[in-house]
C-alpha cells in the first residue's frame, strides 16, 4: 500500500530514483491487467487487481480514470484494487461515487474503500449522510455505508455513532441495513452495553436489548455478534441465554463462542458448559467442534475426560478429530497413549489430527513415544496423502522440538519458528482453526456477517483470509457446477466483492476498541 505520511500525489519516499510516469514495459502492463477487468472468469479479474496492487503507485492515476469514465464492472474492479493500495489519491473519486444514486454496485465498492481506509473527513460523512437519507438507491449501498461507519469508531466516534443510532431508530429500517447496523455497532462501546445498576458489570444498551428480543433471527445474531466483537466483561449471562434458548443454530454458535473467551482464571462453569455440549447428542456437529476449539484454547484439566470421551465416540469423526487435537495441549498422563492409538484410527481426518496434537505436548518422554510412533505408522504405510503429509511434518517438528529443548540445556540460542502450515484430511477447517485466537475467531463471525448483509455469503464456502478461486478445477478454480452462475453479469461484481472479503477481510484486528475516548473495559467497583 502506500506511504500514509506523504502528501496526496506525491510518490514513495523509499526509492532513491523515482519516475512519476511508468516506463513503456509497465504501462502496458497496466493497460493488459485494467482490460482483464471486463473478462467473465472470476480469476482472471482477480489476476488482473492482484497485477495493478503489485504495480502499486503507478497504477493509482489509470484506475482513477477507470472510475471516472468506466463502465460498472470496470470501475467496481478499480476501486477494489484502490482499496488495496490505499493511496489518498483515491479519496476524492472515492467520495463522489459513494454518493451515486443512479448505479448499483459502484457506490457499494466506493463506500467499503472509505471505510478501510478509515476516511473521517467531513466530506465523506456528508457523502454517507446523504446515502443514508436518500430515497432511491439500492439497499446494498446503504449496507456498505453503515459498515464503513464501524471503521471510524476511534475517529469520529460522536458522528459515526449517531448516523448509526438514527439509522437503528428509522421506523420502517429495511433488514439488511438494520442488520448490518446493529454489526458496526459493536465496535461502539458506549453504544451497545451501559452499566448495571448497581455498576459492577454490563448490561446491554436498550438498541441491542430490542434486537436479541426480535422475532426475526437476523437481528438477533448482529446484536449477538456485536456484543462479542466489544469484548466487555461480565455479559455471559447474555451469551448463556442466547445459547440454551434460540433457535437459530448461528446465534447459538457465536454466543457459544463469545461465551468461551479465555481468561486468566477459566470459569469452571464455563468448562462444565463446553464439556456437557461437546458430549450432547442434542448439540449440532458444528456446536459441539466449536466446544472442542474453545477447550483447546482453555486448556483447563477438568475437560480432559470429557475429550477423551468425545475422540473415542463412534459419532462424527470431525468432532473425534477436534477432541483429539484439543487434548494434545492437555498435561495428562493419559493422552500420549491415546494419539499413539489413534494414528491407526480408520477416518483419515483422525490420523492427521493425532498427529498435529502430538507436537503439543509437553513431556519429553511422551514426544519421542510419539515419534517412534509416527516413525512406525509412516513405514506401514499412510494410505492418505494429506494424512501422510501431517505425519511427516508432526516428525519434522517433533524432532525441532527436541533439538530446541537439547540447545536451551546447553545454554544455546534457541531460535522463534512458525508454526507448522497442516493440511485439512477431510475436514474444511479443523486444523485451520487451530492458528485463530480467540479473538481472531470472533472477527471471522463478525466478516461473515459482513458477507451476509451485503448479500455475498452463499456463493461458496467461507474460510476466513483464504483464496476461494485456490486449488479448484479448471480456468475458473471452483470447477464448472456454478460456472454459468459466475459467468452472467449480474453476478459478476458480487463474485468480485466476495472474493476480495475472503482475502482481505473487512474488520480487523485493529478495528477492536481500546477502550480510547469510551468507557474502560470493566465498570466501577460495586460499592
Amino acid at each position: 500500500g502506500a506511504d500514509p505520511a506523504r502528501a496526496e500525489g506525491e510518490p514513495p519516499r523509499d526509492r532513491p530514483v523515482f519516475f512519476r510516469d511508468p516506463d513503456p514495459a509497465t504501462a502496458r502492463a497496466i493497460e493488459k491487467a485494467l482490460g482483464r477487468f471486463g473478462d467473465p472468469s472470476p480469476n482472471n479479474r482477480e489476476a488482473g487487481r492482484d497485477a495493478l496492487h503489485a504495480i502499486g503507485w503507478w497504477s493509482v492515476e489509470p484506475l482513477l480514470r477507470t472510475v471516472e469514465r468506466g463502465s460498472g464492472q470496470f470501475r467496481s474492479n478499480a476501486l477494489l484494487v484502490l482499496g488495496r493500495l490505499a493511496d489518498p489519491r483515491a479519496l476524492p473519486a472515492a467520495r463522489s461515487v459513494a454518493a451515486e444514486d443512479d448505479t448499483e454496485w459502484p457506490p457499494v465498492f466506493a463506500s467499503l474503500l472509505l471505510g478501510r481506509m478509515r476516511d473521517a473527513d467531513d466530506r465523506t460523512l456528508r457523502a454517507f449522510r446523504d446515502s443514508l437519507a436518500s430515497r432511491g438507491g439500492d439497499e446494498k449501498r446503504k449496507v456498505a455505508v453503515v459498515l464503513a461507519l464501524g471503521k471510524l469508531h476511534r475517529r469520529r466516534a460522536e458522528e459515526a455513532g449517531a448516523m448509526l443510532a438514527q439509522v437503528l431508530a428509522a421506523p420502517t429500517p429495511s433488514p439488511s441495513v438494520h442488520n448490518a447496523a446493529l454489526l458496526s455497532l459493536g465496535f461502539f462501546r458506549s453504544r451497545v452495553a451501559e452499566p448495571s445498576g448497581d455498576g459492577s458489570s454490563w448490561v446491554p444498551s436498550a438498541t441491542i436489548r430490542e434486537a436479541l428480543a426480535s422475532s426475526r433471527a437476523g437481528p438477533r445474531l448482529s446484536a449477538v455478534v456485536a456484543l462479542a466483537v466489544s469484548r466487555l466483561d461480565g455479559l455471559d449471562g447474555v451469551f448463556l441465554d442466547a445459547f440454551e434458548r434460540d433457535d437459530d443454530r448461528e446465534v447459538r454458535r457465536v454466543a457459544l463462542l463469545a461465551l468461551g473467551k479465555p481468561r486468566a482464571e477459566p470459569d469452571d462453569r464455563v468448562t462444565d458448559l463446553l464439556t456437557s455440549v461437546l458430549g450432547s447428542v442434542r448439540a449440532t456437529g458444528e456446536e459441539r467442534r466449536t466446544a472442542a476449539y474453545l477447550l483447546t484454547l482453555r486448556k483447563d484439566a477438568r475437560s480432559v475426560d470429557a475429550l477423551i470421551r468425545a475422540a473415542s465416540s463412534p459419532g462424527s469423526s470431525e468432532v473425534a478429530a477436534a477432541a483429539v487435537v484439543a487434548l494434545g495441549g492437555m498435561d495428562d498422563r493419559r493422552v500420549a497413549g491415546l494419539l499413539v492409538g489413534k494414528l491407526s484410527h480408520p477416518v483419515a481426518t483422525v490420523r492427521a489430527a493425532a498427529a498435529v496434537a502430538s507436537v503439543e505436548l509437553r513431556e519429553t518422554a511422551d514426544l519421542l513415544l510419539l515419534r517412534e510412533a509416527l516413525q512406525r505408522r509412516l513405514q506401514q504405510g499412510e494410505t492418505n496423502t494429506v494424512a501422510k503429509f501431517d505425519m511427516t511434518c508432526a516428525l519434522d517438528e517433533i524432532g525441532l522440538i527436541l533439538r530446541d529443548r537439547d540447545d536451551a540445556k546447553e545454554g544455546r540460542p534457541v531460535r522463534e519458528r512458525p508454526a507448522p502450515e497442516w493440511l485439512e484430511a477431510s475436514s474444511a477447517d479443523l486444523f485451520f482453526r487451530l492458528r485463530r485466537t480467540h479473538r481472531q475467531a470472533i472477527l471471522d463471525e463478525a466478516n461473515l456477517r459482513v458477507q451476509q448483509v451485503l448479500g455475498v455469503d452463499s456463493l461458496f464456502p467461507y474460510r476466513p483470509g483464504a483464496d476461494p478461486f485456490a486449488g479448484g478445477g479448471g480456468e475458473d478454480g471452483l470447477g464448472g457446477a456454478t460456472r454459468f452462475r459466475r459467468e452472467h453479469s449480474v453476478y459478476l461484481e458480487q463474485y468480485d466483492l466476495r472474493t476480495e472479503l475472503d482475502r482481505r477481510p473487512f474488520f480487523t484486528m485493529e478495528d477492536f476498541s481500546d477502550g480510547a475516548g469510551e468507557p474502560p473495559a470493566v465498570p466501577r467497583e460495586k460499592r
